[in-house]
């Protein structure tokens, strides 16, 4: 009876997996209701569609975003199963004029990483964003989204996110992407803070 969103964020299967995340609005709510990393048998690109495909079906997907960086033949194959209204990239990008914009030439959304990933951060711990009990999602998921850590760039004079080598972030990623693809739907101005230049602000 409820929407559901799903974020997909593509790995490797050497300390990066591919992980999808459900996530439905429960009591007005955005709630992560299923997470899956694809390892085991599930690394091999034809089984991991196959299974990601069916999982979107079978819970009825609404709208799917994907990471554009490391899934090009992944990407393409699903937006021929799902078709573009359903299936959307997102690039994440140093900087951007807006935290994210749709190129429309090359079709995929374009994000201001440092920008986005605070906002989804800061929903998070404003419990915005529900997760799982602990015991259910800690482990690799929870665990994924605390081996982000914060720097300040002196180079571009702003925050930059990262994690440890070996200590993957891919669950946070397939958790931001499933969120934003959820504001096609329901927009959330609330999460999604529009920066100063958008709002017709001086920089």
């Amino acid at each position: 009876t409820h929407p559901v969103f799903a974020g997909i964020d593509w790995g490797h299967g050497q300390g990066s997996y591919t992980i999808l995340i459900l996530l439905p609005y429960v009591d007005n709510k955005l709630q992560v209701c299923f997470a899956k990393r694809c390892d085991g048998t599930l690394v091999e690109p034809k089984p991991q569609l196959e299974y990601l495909i069916s999982t979107c079906r079978k819970y009825n997907v609404k709208l799917i975003g994907m990471d554009w960086g490391a899934g090009f033949a992944q990407n393409d194959e699903m937006l021929r199963t799902f078709g573009g209204n359903v299936a959307w990239k997102f690039q994440h990008l140093g900087r951007t004029k807006k935290k994210v914009m749709l190129d429309p030439k090359l079709g995929y959304f374009k994000l201001h990483r440092t920008e986005v990933m605070s906002d989804i951060f800061s929903a998070l711990k404003r419990h915005q964003i529900g997760l799982p009990p602990w015991d259910e999602f800690g482990d690799p998921f929870g665990k994924d989204i605390l081996n982000i850590y914060a720097e300040y760039n002196e180079s571009f004079r702003m925050l930059h996110y990262d994690h440890p080598r070996n200590q993957p972030d891919d669950s946070f990623h397939a958790l931001l992407y499933a969120v934003l693809i959820s504001m096609l739907h329901t927009p959330r101005p609330d999460i999604l803070v529009p920066m100063r230049t958008e709002a017709g602000q001086q920089p």
